[in-house]
């Protein structure tokens, strides 16, 4: 083929010669043998067979076998072939443009982006695609940039949003104006993403303790590169044992309620915070080790007079620096009502209304750990009797001849009956008038005799208990008999 072309191609490009082609001037091929090595060649090559099904070439054959045409040849005689003198390339409508090669990378390759680079093709239409290329990428996912022309030896794109540790088949197909040339087929390259490990998380804080169930608040700081991992994770361990609890929260999380101690009650925990990309994990942050006391047994509460309970229980008080002792009634909520040191074992619970109550008892370990026993059984307390009251006194300014007021300090929730009889015993009681409006309690008391000497009695009721003891003021008289 390449012996038959290169003597027809010199003799069409010399107008001084004549067209009498003759067989040694093309050597020794005429038009029809040439026809006949184009076939032949069409049979492992398939751009000769298009050739052969192409108009403007059968054409330039027929062109070729005309003696009487004179030799001034033109693009329009040969039906679109053009020949140009000195390196006879010919140029065929409809042809594919060259596929692009030497794609690699432009630059480093990182984790997350990367740009591609190809040997510029000629023919390009940069009307098409982008700038005259398309490019796209298997796994699909990652965005890739407009075609860069601005060195036109080596165009090329930025990947990113890729993922860490992946290899990407990169494919590059040059775009034709779809007359003259059409696209390429593609070119294509693999690029591996680097991994790169992140950078480890701020140690977690302690942000507190809750009790139902025992959990561990967790506090840190928020991550300085969010946009470099897809998680963080927090594991727990409670004895040496491989850190058996882990929880993966969202990569901008500041805290998370952490449940450790339905597996460790007791002793050391230990916590470490991860970053995480989806592949590479990042090495664990500081670690936070928390000393919890040990949990105190269950307490024993039991009643133990009117409106008392006595509740005990026992500890090794290992990393134990005192106790809290909490109540509350049925249905309600827990509130401290001693703090005890960590020798104490026993606590007895006075003044209570009547009710039904729950206790536990919290071990501490300084300002900062703690565990909760579970709660006792429930203990019914028979009503208490209310404190006794103040001893009244007679209110200045409030005796005369035939009444006296009394006042005392009141207690709030409290009920007060106050009553007088003569000191010496004779008559009957005489009911006082009771009022805690005023900033003190106080008992009034009217029609008593001229000049005569009266004890008050006084009693305090609270609420679901029951009355206190009575105090007595004695002696307080009336004024005397004017004259």
């Amino acid at each position: 083929m390449s012996g038959a072309r290169d003597p027809i191609t010199d003799h069409l490009a010399d107008h001084n010669n004549p067209h009498q082609v003759t067989a040694a001037q093309i050597d020794a091929v005429t038009h029809t043998e040439l026809a006949k090595i184009l076939a032949d060649y069409a049979k492992i090559n398939d751009v000769v067979a298009k050739l052969l099904t192409y108009t403007p070439m059968l054409t330039f054959i027929q062109h070729v076998a005309d003696h009487a045409n004179p030799h001034h040849v033109t693009v329009q005689e040969t039906g679109g072939i053009s020949i140009q003198t000195g390196d006879a390339r010919y140029v065929l409508k409809g042809r594919p443009l060259t596929v692009p090669q030497n794609i690699t990378a432009h630059g480093a390759v990182k984790d997350h982006e990367f740009a591609v680079q190809w040997a510029s093709v000629v023919g390009v239409d940069p009307s098409k695609g982008s700038n005259g290329y398309t490019v796209t990428l298997t796994p699909a996912g990652p965005a890739v940039s407009a075609v860069d022309v601005t060195s036109p030896a080596t165009p090329f794109v930025t990947v990113t949003g890729a993922a860490p540790g992946t290899t990407y088949t990169v494919h590059v197909v040059a775009k034709g104006d779809g007359t003259d040339r059409t696209d390429s087929g593609e070119g294509t390259a693999t690029i591996t993403t680097s991994m790169t490990k992140p950078a480890a998380p701020a140690a977690p804080r302690l942000a507190g303790v809750t009790a139902t169930p025992n959990m561990v608040e967790l506090k840190w700081d928020a991550y300085p590169h969010p946009d470099t991992i897809t998680a963080l994770r927090w594991e727990c361990d409670g004895q040496g044992n491989g850190w058996p609890i882990k929880e993966t929260v969202a990569k901008d999380a500041t805290g998370a309620t952490c449940k450790p101690l339905t597996a460790f009650r007791s002793g050391k925990v230990s916590f470490a915070l991860y970053a995480v990309n989806g592949i590479l994990d990042s090495e664990s942050s500081p670690v936070l080790t928390i000393v919890f006391p040990e949990t105190p047994s269950k307490p024993v509460a039991t009643s133990t007079g009117p409106g008392e309970a006595t509740v005990t229980w026992t500890s090794g008080k290992k990393d134990t620096t005192g106790y809290d002792i909490e109540r509350r009634k049925d249905g309600g909520s827990w509130t401290t009502v001693q703090h005890a040191t960590k020798d104490t074992i026993s606590f007895k619970n006075s003044d209570l209304p009547a009710g039904d109550y729950y206790y536990r008892i919290t071990a501490l370990n300084g300002d900062s750990t703690m565990v909760w026993s579970l709660q006792s059984d429930k203990v019914t307390v028979t009503p208490g009797r209310t404190p006794t009251p103040e001893m009244p006194v007679v209110k200045d300014g409030t005796v005369t001849r035939s009444a006296f007021t009394v006042d005392w300090a009141k207690v709030s929730g409290t009920s007060y009956a106050a009553w007088a009889m003569r000191s010496d015993g004779v008559g009957s009681k005489i009911q006082g008038q009771v009022s805690v409006e005023h900033a003190k309690a106080e008992a009034a008391f009217t029609g008593l005799e001229v000049a005569t000497a009266y004890d008050v009695t006084l009693t305090a009721t609270a609420s679901g208990m029951s009355p206190s003891l009575p105090v007595v003021a004695k002696n307080i008289s009336t004024a005397p008999a004017e004259g």
